[in-house]
């Protein structure tokens, strides 16, 4: 294998259009993976679980770590919006309706019953 030189203008050129080919494929399949139910609801959950919509804050080291996971999934919301905005806000409605639903099952299951009263 030969060795690239980066003061080579045609190696140059040439790991552009690499670069810039290997962008339009990540673009091109994220863009059809958000296109599906099932890859809004990958991503809306792993930038949830990311912390992104919660408290960063802790007293302790773990404030770090917190700030970490924070940044990765502001970088999956830039990925996401960089793909078509309106698939971001299809992704951030539905990620509210799941939170809702779920808010009212897990009430339904935990209200006690009249008799039980």
């Amino acid at each position: 294998m030969s060795r690239v030189n980066a003061a080579n203008p045609h190696h140059q050129r040439g790991l552009e259009r690499l670069t810039r080919d290997r962008d339009q494929r990540f673009a091109t399949a994220l863009r059809e993976v958000l296109q599906t139910p099932a890859g809004r609801l990958v991503f809306g959950d792993l930038i949830a679980r990311a912390g992104v919509y919660s408290r960063l804050w802790d007293p302790s080291a773990r404030i770090h770590f917190n700030e970490g996971r924070r940044e990765f999934g502001l970088e999956l919301i830039e990925l996401v919006t960089q793909a078509g905005d309106d698939l971001y806000l299809q992704m951030e409605t539905e990620l509210r309706a799941r939170r809702a639903h779920d808010a009212r099952t897990l009430a339904a299951v935990t209200t006690p019953r009249a008799e039980e009263d």
